[in-house]
């Protein structure tokens, strides 16, 4: 809906996904927006059929693929852009699978100059970019020492999140997914990470804001994505600030109780999705993929 009302009038964009009646059944929709959507191209192609990949992705320049969990379902995909040296994004929040995307196809993209860009949704673009843009402006006063993050959460999650966690968590040992050098460069992951910027566990009270946090259940995600980009910065010779940088994130909450029982939720859902029949059962009960918040919700 986005591209039906904002892309400009120049740029050409298709829908590709593995049923065609589905695709036209959002092509209809999308017309009824914007008659010009007519011309919308629709691409079927199937990550069980490698060369329907390959098609897609010698059809365009960019692939966005929003289809996960990625870590199930991305690789195909990645691996047929890199491949005919076509460019990616997505919108994964696996740091797990985007390691194995480095680890696999980074050396070859960087050949054929093929742009890999994962986390491009929620998680992680306002946090990314937020904390580039207070280093940025904190560089004529000495660069940052710290960045701090405060997400404020009035909204539920969709029912794919909730899958590709329950997911991760089946598939990924918690060691590797605790990892806060998960996608640092090669050159960093022996760096020491100041207490301020390790991962919150527990409630605190934040003395500069003035408010109780608790822990941020994407902060798991975006503190790496953050911390990878101010090293790539560093190494370029643009540090965010002096030596000792750190980003850290957190959810903030009107009392103590509020964060208490957001810290509890979490921790009640991570330790219950260690095991097979708790996964099992919250499989059961929580929203199935594909659903989530109706769009005034999202607003």
């Amino acid at each position: 809906e986005y591209f039906a009302t904002s892309a400009p009038s120049h740029i050409k964009w298709a829908l590709a996904g593995r049923t065609m009646s589905k695709l036209e059944a959002v092509k209809d929709r999308l017309v009824k927006i914007n008659a010009d959507c007519e011309s919308v191209e629709l691409i079927q192609a199937n990550i069980t059929d490698e060369d329907s990949l390959t098609r897609m992705a010698r059809q365009t320049k960019v692939i966005l693929s929003t289809a996960g969990p990625f870590i199930r379902c991305g690789t195909p995909i990645v691996k047929a852009c890199v491949e005919n040296s076509t460019n990616y994004c997505d919108i994964t929040g696996e740091t797990p699978w985007v390691r194995q995307l480095m680890d696999r196809f980074h050396d070859e993209a960087e050949r054929k100059n093929v742009h890999i860009v994962p986390t491009c949704g929620f998680d992680s673009i306002p946090f990314d970019l937020g904390a580039f843009m207070v280093a940025k402006e904190a560089e004529s006063q000495g660069g940052a020492k710290w960045i701090k993050g405060f997400a404020d959460m009035d909204g539920k999650p969709s029912g794919g999140t909730l899958h590709t966690i329950l997911n991760l968590l089946e598939t990924i040992p918690m060691r590797q997914m605790g990892n806060p050098h998960i996608l640092d460069p090669l050159s960093h992951r022996g760096d020491k990470i100041p207490s301020g910027g390790k991962d919150q566990s527990i409630p605190s009270y934040d003395s500069n804001l003035k408010t109780w946090t608790a822990p941020f259940v994407m902060s798991g995600v975006n503190t790496r994505v953050v911390r990878r980009s101010s090293l790539l910065y560093k190494d370029a010779g643009s540090p965010y600030g002096p030596d000792g940088f750190y980003y850290a994130e957190t959810e903030v909450h009107k009392s103590f109780f509020s964060a208490f029982l957001r810290t509890i939720g979490i921790g009640i859902f991570v330790m219950v999705a260690l095991f097979r029949m708790g996964r099992f059962f919250l499989k059961k009960v929580i929203p199935s993929p594909g659903t989530g918040p109706s769009k005034e919700e999202r607003k």
